[in-house]
């Protein structure tokens, strides 16, 4: 069965606003990567915040100003790494146990335990022998801009598959 080329005009224009929500979704949501850090260090990033602090006006439109809070603190290698901004935390235990702890994250070191509470999770006392591994979330600005231009050329792509349907199918 063809469709009428008005037919296949409407279909195209239906698909389009949910297909632009997808993309504004993805291109606002950002990328983030895992960062391992030592279990003893996790309390040292209590506070991490991203603010915004003022505007700026560059030619026509205005720009939004933030306050990044910058931490450093060793990975488990004895490296150290930047934390920056907000972060969620994940912490895997002896006993195969992983838990996660959305934003904000606050921890503290009391008595040879790590005891860490987050927005999803309320206050977890963990010995700091049986803490395998502790990560924290980063954004990644470099999985950012790649994902953001796949997905763009992804959108040209399909965009130019669905105009050549369109065109094919009329008469």
């Amino acid at each position: 069965m063809r469709m009428r080329s008005s037919e296949g005009v409407g279909m195209a224009a239906m698909h389009l606003p949910s297909a632009l929500a997808c993309v504004a979704v993805f291109l606002c949501s950002g990328c983030y990567s895992w960062t391992a850090i030592q279990p003893t260090e996790l309390p040292q990033l209590n506070g991490g915040h991203i603010r915004q602090i003022g505007t700026t006006y560059t030619g026509d439109s205005v720009a939004a100003v933030y306050e990044v809070s910058v931490a450093h603190v060793l990975a488990p290698d004895g490296r150290t790494v930047e934390a920056k901004g907000e972060f969620d935390a994940r912490l895997e235990g002896l006993a195969g146990q992983h838990l996660e702890f959305a934003h904000p994250v606050i921890s503290e070191l009391e008595d040879g335990t790590l005891v860490v509470q987050g927005a999803n999770r309320g206050r977890t006392t963990i010995p700091l022998n049986e803490v395998e591994r502790v990560e924290v979330s980063q954004f990644d600005s470099g999985l950012t801009t790649l994902f953001s231009m796949a997905m763009i050329l992804a959108g040209i792509g399909l965009g130019s598959v669905a105009a050549y349907a369109i065109i094919s199918n009329s008469d």
